[in-house]
């Protein structure tokens, strides 16, 4: 019950439905239900509630293709839903990492279950694609550039023990570069693309 004024107030400052769940710890449903009798649904308004113009709409463009969405949000004076919600920036195509390492271990399995699935992916020894299998540092992590696709291999558990007790060698096994390339980066690209049309 004491919930209806501060998800106004929050929706006003345009924050998402998701970011007013956080700060108040109530769940989405109450948000909606109090935001839709108030007609406050819509995002992507200035702070004086007016739509977004072509001009801002540039300027979002501008600086947001270089910057965060909360840097872009402050210098712009609105809300980081607005920035996100009405850039035409595709900001993964500008922040598609170097290595499957730099992403999440949840993107980073996401990514490998698609390969799986589409490119005929698994084990670079044994073929295993059954579950997801392990990416393998092969001159360890304590050199220049460990995570780059030269230095991984994604091997099954099995291959994986293999390689660490002696039995398999760097002969034995293909780099993560030689078998996928940068085919990785398409379903990055995909697995972002989802993440933010949640």
């Amino acid at each position: 019950m004491g919930y209806k004024q501060d998800i106004i107030r929050l929706r006003k400052q345009e924050k998402s439905y998701r970011e007013i769940e956080n700060e108040l710890e109530c769940s989405k449903g109450t948000i909606a239900y109090h935001c839709k009798q108030e007609g406050l649904e819509d995002i992507g308004l200035e702070r004086n509630h007016e739509p977004i113009s072509d001009e801002k709409q540039k300027k979002i463009d501008e600086y947001y293709k270089d910057h965060t969405a909360k840097k872009t949000a402050e210098k712009l004076d609105i809300s980081e839903t607005s920035v996100i919600k009405h850039s035409t920036i595709d900001k993964a195509k500008y922040q598609t990492p170097e290595s499957i390492w730099n992403v999440s271990s949840r993107t980073r399995t996401k990514i490998i279950r698609r390969l799986m699935k589409n490119e005929d992916f698994g084990c670079c020894r044994c073929g295993w694609d059954k579950a997801h299998g392990d990416l393998h540092h092969i001159e360890g992590r304590d050199i220049e550039n460990p995570h780059r696709h030269e230095n991984l291999s994604y091997l099954c558990p099995n291959c994986h023990r293999l390689f660490h007790t002696g039995k398999i060698g760097e002969e034995d096994i293909e780099t993560f570069e030689e078998q996928v390339g940068d085919t990785w980066k398409e379903y990055y690209l995909s697995v972002r693309k989802n993440k933010q049309g949640r």
